[in-house]
């Protein structure tokens, strides 16, 4: 029997989350002792307190999991454990790994499925207590070797992890009570995703057939996040809709509500993008039950040539645009546009015109992601970036837009998560934009968030008129020089919404009318 340490840094520490590959892992190999994850980051101030708990109890295992916000926090920690402890196995996973650092033992390939992975590298452990035939084992890479064998489309257990980890799920419930911390859990009822956008490397793999877990599964799973009264469910899945079950799981989730009061907000991370039917269907049971008072509304272009150059496929413009206006105009709600900056095909014109779709729905509070290059996605090989003259800069990872105006307000500052971001590959030039017109699209997505609401006439043309007015005037020009630095690659370990100490957004909303 293996000890095994789970290292996954959340992306906030102000809110508890019960972790679902966690669960996932220790339920399909429920024979090691899997020490309970670290549930409240708001403890840790410094690398020393992670590894401290790491070394407080026997550790054979240290496995851990790379995200976009937490990757460089993972190196520090598991290299610092390979350096004192050199005997304790580290494995590697996770959608955002590059090449295999010399301190981990082994890794799993960037969106395999961890669960086939992990069964048959412990096969080898368990036995032998490392690797003898790697061959045997899909999605591995070591420092000398690549897995060719990958088994595609992933076959869900028909058991439910929640109800093996109950115990787990109550003392997060149980802290998130005594921390005054909202609790929150993640939950997948499909892996993998028929479609191929260029920039997507979603959990599962893209371009491949659907896996679907087992509906009496997911229902009774609904019903157990209820009785646990957690109020937070947040549904992973890349196309939520593309089934017709979904919207029975949808009802499902909305009965439960009615009955025991829990769930009360569901986050749909993916809706689906080709039926209209079971997306309305979907959001009139989500906003009829008072299950949410905003959804993603994701669009990434209006651009019919970016489309094609990123293989996106999604309903009519028009259609998305009326469902948003319907449940405005019944519940009061709102659509967060989800729109992706600097595609290739994107043009500095095309990005004031897409303002007025902002308008349209009124609300200017979520701002275009920046395109990033993410491994395993087709937009991260060379072919790629030729084909498209795409030319990158390394910058420091903004934090989510989704907690308020500033860091404060999504993680305490003296946390070990705030003071170890990663950074991340930004694309800052395509053979259809410049940098120049990257800074201003930059500044602009940034200041659309601020004066959006504040304007009279047309956005596209108002927006471009009001640039043209400020972009000479001498608060403008530090916001000019760090958009230099931006576009150069100088600021791989800086907050990229930062000047001078100073928050982007709070120096345009004191120089708006200046």
């Amino acid at each position: 029997m293996y000890n095994i340490y789970w290292l996954n840094p959340s992306q906030t520490a102000k809110q508890f989350y019960c972790d679902l590959a966690w669960m996932n892992y220790s339920t399909i190999l429920p024979h090691h002792n899997w020490i309970t994850p670290i549930i409240n980051w708001e403890l840790f101030k410094s690398v020393d307190d992670v590894v401290a708990d790491i070394e407080k109890q026997p550790v054979d295992i240290l496995m851990i999991s790379n995200y976009i916000w937490n990757h460089v926090l993972c190196s520090i920690v598991s290299s610092s454990i390979k350096k004192k402890h050199p005997n304790v196995i580290i494995i590697s996973g996770g959608p955002n790994q590059f090449d295999i650092p010399e301190h981990i033992d082994y890794m799993c390939s960037v969106t395999a499925h961890g669960e086939d992975f992990l069964i048959n590298l412990f096969k080898q452990l368990e036995k032998h207590g490392k690797v003898t035939a790697p061959d045997f084992i899909p999605y591995l890479t070591t420092k000398n070797y690549k897995s060719p064998i990958s088994i595609g489309k992933y076959n869900f257990p028909i058991s439910s992890s929640l109800e093996f980890k109950i115990d787990y799920i109550h003392d997060v419930i149980s802290k998130g009570i005594l921390y005054d911390k909202r609790v929150a859990i993640s939950y997948e009822t499909t892996r993998g995703c028929p479609y191929s956008c260029t920039y997507c490397e979603w959990g599962g793999g893209i371009g491949n057939k659907i896996s679907q877990k087992p509906l009496d599964v997911i229902l009774k799973d609904i019903d157990l996040i209820a009785m646990s009264k957690i109020k937070y469910l947040e549904i992973i899945d890349a196309n939520f809709g593309i089934l017709k079950r979904d919207v029975d799981i949808i009802k499902k989730i909305a009965e439960c509500k009615r009955l025991y009061g829990y769930p009360q907000t569901v986050l749909l991370y993916g809706l689906t993008k080709n039926s209209k039917k079971n997306k309305e269907a979907i959001l009139d049971i989500i906003f009829e039950n008072n299950l949410t008072d905003y959804y993603f509304m994701a669009i990434q272009s209006t651009h019919k040539d970016v489309l094609q150059n990123v293989k996106r496929t999604d309903i009519e413009l028009e259609e998305n645009l009326q469902l948003a206006e319907k449940y405005k105009k019944l519940y009061g709600s709102s659509a967060k546009v989800e729109m992706i900056m600097g595609l290739p095909g994107d043009t500095i014109d095309n990005f004031y015109k897409e303002m007025d779709i902002f308008q349209r729905i009124g609300n200017w509070s979520c701002p275009r992601n920046i395109l990033v290059l993410l491994p395993n996605t087709e937009a991260y090989t060379e072919e790629y970036r030729k084909k498209f003259k795409i030319k990158t800069a390394i910058v420091g990872i903004m934090e989510n837009e989704e907690t308020g105006r500033y860091q404060e307000d999504f993680l305490p500052i003296d946390t070990v998560l705030n003071k170890f971001k990663s950074s991340q590959e930004m694309v800052v030039e395509t053979y259809s934009f410049t940098k120049e017109d990257f800074k201003e699209m930059f500044f602009m997505n940034r200041a659309q968030k601020i004066i959006g609401f504040k304007l009279t006439g047309v956005a596209s043309i108002k927006m471009r008129e009001w640039f043209n007015q400020i972009k000479n005037k001498d608060w403008y020009n530090p916001i000019n020089l760090f958009l230099d630095k931006l576009v150069k690659g100088e600021l791989h370990d800086k907050d990229i919404l930062v000047i001078n100490g100073e928050f982007l957004d709070d120096i345009i909303e004191k120089n708006y009318n200046a």
